[in-house]
């Protein structure tokens, strides 16, 4: 086991945590905006992405 994989399990642990609590805390509307900006970053991260392996290719 290396240091590197035990720094991600526990960012990828602390994310999920901190979704699933902001998620269980947070009003109808509040959840609803969360789930939009999710969406979003998921589709910025998406084109990072495709720039980067364009880039690279």
């Amino acid at each position: 086991m290396t240091v590197k994989s035990v720094v991600k399990g526990l960012t990828i642990g602390a994310t999920v945590g901190t979704v699933c609590y902001m998620m269980s805390k947070a009003t109808s509307k509040q959840k609803h905006d969360i789930r939009k900006n999710t969406n979003r970053a998921i589709k910025a991260a998406g084109c990072v992405l495709d720039d980067i392996t364009s880039l690279i290719l």
